[in-house]
């Protein structure tokens, strides 16, 4: 199109997209940052792409839907470390199975991809989110048995992670086909890295505030850039609840657990779907505490507070 307005709410306007702006220099395509949004103008056209690798992999998927649609092969030259290769391993996946051929050079960090090509129509089946299944997987350890069926055990899901990292917390999971179960377990002080699964950085935060001792959260930077500021809005509340924490630097995140208490004002879920959803989970076992903003979970899991009712009514699994 000749220009388009994209008005951003929230903590959208923050997110960084330096890298993204500068890969369309050579397009002849102008991204200027207005007061709400952005205004851009040009026509995406096929060629070189030399991109970011370490800020977001939503770019690089961005890139990959659109490209093999024009006219002439086009190049994506992923610079840096790339940080969440699963999602964009997801990505190529699924285009994949719509009939589009691209090649990914992991070890030359270039994606080929072939222009003229056609989208393909079929019935497909959207696989269970392990990002939503991470919820019940932590409410499972630190309160009663849950078991999460439908499960693709060969997922490209970057936070299928969820369960080497809660293992390494010490949390008792029992895989077997497509189900997950989590037992009640003694939470335990460990170092876990974020780089990968920022996306898990809420309720691994939250659930290790149920430890026995210090927790460290590493590569923390891009948690700072989601709907909210996720560390600081875990910190905030966790503090409410009685657990301290720390951030010796940017990227680093220590939680000092506690017994939590039931806070004296509501809790806040800063607009983020997935701080109100980790503060359901550990707040589970305390009576009437308050939650701001509870409609924000329509964003990815509208039914959250349903099933969470659910289980612990002792319904399903």
């Amino acid at each position: 199109c000749d220009k388009a307005r994209f008005v951003l709410k929230g903590n959208l306007i923050n997110r960084p997209i330096d890298s993204f702006i500068n890969t369309f220099k050579n397009q002849d395509i102008s991204i200027s940052k207005i007061e709400d949004g952005y205004i851009v103008s040009g026509t995406l056209k096929s060629g070189l792409f030399e991109i970011e690798g370490d800020v977001s992999s939503q770019f690089i998927s961005g890139l990959l839907f659109a490209l093999p649609i024009l006219d002439g092969d086009s190049k994506i030259v992923i610079k840096n470390k790339i940080s969440s290769l699963n999602y964009i391993l997801m990505t190529i996946d699924t285009i994949r199975k719509f009939g589009i051929d691209v090649n990914f050079s992991i070890d030359e960090q270039i994606i080929y991809i072939k222009g003229n090509q056609v989208y393909q129509s079929k019935e497909y089946h959207v696989e269970n989110d392990y990002s939503q299944a991470a919820f019940f997987l932590g409410l499972g350890a630190i309160n009663d048995q849950i078991t999460v069926k439908g499960m693709n055990p060969l997922s490209y899901q970057a936070d299928k992670n969820v369960i080497p990292l809660l293992k390494k917390m010490g949390v008792n999971l029992l895989v077997k086909d497509d189900s997950i179960t989590a037992y009640p377990s003694k939470i335990k002080g460990t170092t876990l890295s974020l780089d990968e699964n920022p996306d898990l950085g809420p309720i691994l935060i939250g659930i290790s505030s149920f430890s026995s001792s210090p927790m460290t959260f590493t590569n923390i930077k891009r948690l700072r850039i989601k709907e909210s500021d996720r560390i600081e809005a875990m910190r905030y509340n966790l503090d409410l609840l009685g657990v301290k924490s720390s951030c010796p630097n940017e990227d680093t995140l220590i939680i000092y657990p506690n017994t939590l208490t039931k806070p004296l004002k509501t809790l806040s879920s800063f607009n983020d779907h997935r701080i109100f959803m980790t503060l359901a989970v550990i707040t589970s076992h305390l009576e009437e505490v308050s939650i701001d903003n509870e409609l924000c979970i329509n964003k990815s899991y509208p039914r959250f507070l349903e099933d969470l009712k659910s289980i612990k009514e002792g319904q399903y699994e």
